[in-house]
């Protein structure tokens, strides 16, 4: 007989909650910040080149938070 045994996430509930916030906080800074993540563009990057870009964008995406959330 097969035994399923449920996922660890199954157990956390809260902490997926608090994954999708973030995860739908960042997408609306592309929005507000008219960044696209186009992946035709990256399929055509190398893995450094795709790394750096992944980077810039989460700079950006950090720096309009902390402006928004400075006093």
């Amino acid at each position: 007989m097969t035994q399923i045994v449920g996922k660890a996430f199954e157990e956390r509930p809260e902490y997926w909650e608090g994954r999708y916030a973030e995860i739908i906080r960042t997408i609306k800074n592309f929005d507000v910040l008219q960044i696209t993540f186009d992946p035709e563009v990256l399929k055509d990057m190398s893995d450094e080149e795709k790394e750096k870009h992944i980077e810039a964008l989460a700079y950006r995406i950090c720096l309009h938070e902390w402006e928004q959330n400075a006093d």
